[in-house]
C-alpha cells in the first residue's frame, strides 16, 4: 500500500506541468492563508521535512527534533550528520523530498511560495503551510499549532509562559526610536 503510494508520487513527479499552475493559483485564490492535507492523528508524526528554518527551531524547542529527516540548507539542521537536505530556500529537491517518506512536510507562509507547495502537495505528500506572522500573537498560535500537531501542547504552553515572562522584563523606550534610510553612504543620499 505504502509503496504504492509512492510509486504514484514519482509518476505525478514526471506528469505535473501547466495544469498544475493554473490549479495551484486557483487554490491560492480560493483557499485562504493556511494550507493542510487532513492533519495525522496527535503526536504521530515520525518523519517531519521542514522547508523552513524558524520551524525547525519551534521542533527543536518543543524537543522533537528527532522527527526531522529533512531541511533546507540554510537550516541550522543541514549540518549535522545524517541529515538530508531537500534542497534551499528557492529550489526544493522533489525527488529527495518524495525519497525521504515524510508523515508531514512543514513550510511557513513567509517563504512557501517559493517552495512550491502546491506541487508538493499534488504529489500526495501530506503538507502543512503555517500562516503569515504579523503579530506576536501570530507566532503564539503557529507555535501552539504545531505543538498540537506533534503531541506537545502541554510543553509548548510551558514554554509559551517562560516566553511571556522574559517579554515583560524586555525594558520599553519611552519614546520611539529615530530611524532614518539612506539610499547611499558614498555619496551620503537620504530617503526623504
Amino acid at each position: 500500500m505504502l509503496n504504492n503510494r509512492y510509486n504514484k508520487i514519482l509518476r505525478g513527479l514526471f506528469t505535473a506541468g501547466p495544469k498544475l499552475a493554473v490549479a495551484a493559483v486557483f487554490a491560492a485564490l480560493f483557499f485562504g492563508e493556511s494550507e493542510t492535507t487532513p492533519v495525522p492523528r496527535t503526536g504521530s508524526l515520525r518523519r517531519i521535512v521542514s522547508l523552513s528554518p524558524a520551524i525547525s527551531r519551534q521542533i527543536r524547542d518543543l524537543g522533537e527534533e528527532e522527527r526531522i529527516v529533512g531541511v533546507t540548507s540554510w537550516d541550522d539542521l543541514a549540518n549535522i550528520k545524517g541529515m538530508t537536505v531537500t534542497g534551499n530556500l528557492i529550489q526544493i529537491n522533489m525527488e529527495t523530498l518524495v525519497a525521504l517518506r515524510p508523515d508531514m512536510v512543514y513550510s511557513s507562509r513567509e517563504d512557501s511560495a517559493v517552495q512550491r507547495m502546491e506541487k508538493i502537495s499534488h504529489l500526495g505528500l501530506p503538507a502543512h503551510t503555517f500562516t503569515r506572522n504579523y503579530t506576536y500573537e501570530d507566532i503564539e498560535e503557529n507555535y501552539l499549532s504545531l505543538a498540537r500537531m506533534l503531541g506537545r501542547e502541554e510543553r509548548a504552553h510551558h514554554r509559551l509562559e517562560a516566553y511571556r515572562r522574559e517579554l515583560k522584563k524586555t525594558a520599553v523606550p519611552e519614546s520611539p526610536p529615530v530611524i532614518a534610510f539612506f539610499v547611499s553612504h558614498d555619496p551620503l543620499i537620504p530617503v526623504t
